[in-house]
């Protein structure tokens, strides 16, 4: 199937209310992040859901996750979709990439207290950063576990792939809080991790797949937009409202 894409001219106010209409039970679900190392923020009917607006910046959180975007005026959305499709379009929240600076690389990082948390009791609790070194999208970790950190600070400068063989299984066992940066905001996940063989849950959830982060890009191999944005956050409609596409 072609996909098109198109700006959809969206001011800040259109933007806003987009986004607001979304945060909803089985509203869609967003994801941030670079290809093999994202997290997902979705609501379920059953959720406890907070959303909280201001003038540039909109968040909601519920007990799995939450979610935080700031819309300045060089946020573009731009919609990916099919003529042989009458189902509603993904839509890409993008940055232009002259605007764009890559997150840090050079391995893990301790970045200190997550004074950015969306949960005000997180904001002592220290965030760190795998390092992946790409534009559109950082994997973090917050713990206040000692121990968790204790075992990551003995890692600081090592590349993803030697801290997930050393200290996988220290990482699993605390299952800590997971946050993937984006350049207007973040996504925080709550849950669990799923143990080895496990399925990740219905609700907000990460995905952390060697293979796809080694295998570079930021979108997944069906989804392509124009070189001169970064993509920040990705909007998937209900599967009842849109094509089965979510390839993450």
């Amino acid at each position: 199937m072609e996909l098109s894409i198109y700006h959809l001219g969206w001011s800040t106010d259109d933007l806003r209310a987009f986004i607001r209409d979304t945060l909803r039970p089985d509203g869609g679900t967003w994801v941030s992040g670079v290809n093999g190392a994202i997290a997902e923020f979705c609501i379920g009917a059953d959720d406890d859901l907070r959303v909280e607006l201001s003038d540039r910046t909109i968040s909601a959180r519920t007990q799995s996750g939450a979610m935080s975007l700031s819309l300045q005026d060089h946020v573009a959305a731009l919609a990916v979709g099919s003529a042989e499709s009458s189902s509603r379009d993904v839509v890409v929240l993008a940055v232009p990439r002259v605007l764009t600076r890559q997150f840090p690389g050079g391995g893990l990082a301790s970045l200190g207290e997550d004074t950015e948390a969306i949960q005000p009791d997180e904001r002592k609790a220290t965030l760190y950063d795998f390092g992946l070194g790409r534009a559109a999208g950082a994997f973090c970790m917050r713990t206040s576990s000692a121990a968790l950190k204790a075992s990551l600070d003995a890692c600081l400068g090592a590349e993803w792939q030697q801290v997930l063989s050393l200290k996988g299984a220290n990482i699993l066992a605390e299952s800590p809080v997971r946050v993937v940066r984006n350049p207007i905001g973040r996504i925080e996940v709550y849950s669990g991790i799923p143990q080895p063989g496990g399925v990740s849950p219905a609700g907000p959830h990460t995905h952390f797949l060697p293979a796809q982060i080694a295998a570079g890009g930021d979108l997944p191999a069906t989804m392509h937009i124009p070189n001169a944005y970064i993509p920040c956050a990705i909007y998937y409609p209900p599967l009842s409202d849109a094509r089965s596409d979510h390839d993450h």
